[in-house]
């Protein structure tokens, strides 16, 4: 009776964490960056509208009410992208951006949990709550999540799909109706960056979220064709090849920049050799 009653305890105190930081740091965030546009999440919500009338959201930049003057931004997801973006256009801009850092807090902040409640013990008192809450106020208030909220990004919300996958159970319910590896699969046809965690399952040998993710990947790959198909061949056909460019606007090597060509840049490192031998060398060794 004593060890439900300090579980049940255990959940609601990290609950009211996840609950309090996660308003509180959005609101914090939002605050302090006003001034800011949220031009990544404006221009998932403008390609997304665009893509729904027929435009051709590869053909040119995206622009748009408060997106930077001048040429725009390009879109660089996938079709199927646009159609996993499509809570962006819902409600007025500044409603579905504050519902949209909110998710993706929230998704950091279930991270976070899932990671607590794993590798600490329960303990008496309020010992993993304390831990979650000095973990989650350091992780909101670091620069790449104060960059992906003030921005609208995407990234926290990828992260927690493909890490749902890793860190749930595999049997039950859920998983039949959800196999394991498909969330990665799904992340990997709107952000191609996801896929380098099913480089991860074929070099640790675990088939069966190799297979699954692959699949479901392929599934969404061709759903977005269906939904888009001149976009669709365009995208594989000649986009794909150019987003390193697209991406870097300018260079991944500026001090700016939370890329590992960022940091060198940052460190005074110019040279292009060192640059992508550093990218190489922590690609590798993540995996």
């Amino acid at each position: 009776m004593g060890k439900l009653f300090a579980a049940l305890r255990d959940r609601a105190l990290r609950a009211v964490v996840i609950v309090a930081l996660t308003l509180g740091a959005t609101a914090v965030i939002v605050y302090w960056v006003k001034g800011v546009n949220p031009v990544d999440f404006l221009v998932y919500r403008y390609a997304a509208r665009m893509a729904l009338h027929g435009a051709d959201v590869y053909s040119h930049n995206i622009t748009g009410p408060m997106m930077f003057k001048g040429p725009g931004l390009p879109y660089t997801y996938t079709p199927f992208g646009l159609i996993a973006l499509l809570p962006t256009v819902l409600f007025s801009w500044h409603a579905a951006y504050l519902g949209w850092c909110l998710a993706d807090m929230l998704a950091i902040a279930l991270i976070l949990d899932a990671v607590v409640a794993q590798e600490v013990a329960i303990g008496r008192g309020a010992r993993r709550a304390v831990i979650l809450a000095v973990a989650l106020a350091l992780t909101a208030f670091s620069t790449i999540v104060v960059y992906e909220v003030s921005f609208g990004q995407v990234n926290g919300l990828l992260l927690a799909a493909c890490l749902a996958n890793v860190l749930r159970s595999r049997e039950g319910r859920l998983a039949r109706l959800l196999p394991p590896g498909s969330l990665v699969g799904i992340a990997t046809a709107i952000k191609l960056l996801s896929g380098l965690l099913i480089c991860y399952f074929i070099l640790t040998r675990q088939w069966r979220l190799t297979r699954n993710s692959i699949v479901s990947c392929a599934v969404c790959v061709l759903i977005g064709g269906l939904a888009y198909p001149g976009m669709s061949v365009k995208f594989f056909a000649t986009i794909v090849w150019q987003l390193p460019q697209r991406v870097a606007i300018g260079s991944f090597a500026s001090s700016g920049n939370n890329s590992v060509q960022g940091i060198l840049a940052a460190l005074g490192v110019q040279h292009g050799f060192w640059r992508t031998a550093a990218s190489v060398a922590v690609a590798a060794g993540g995996l």
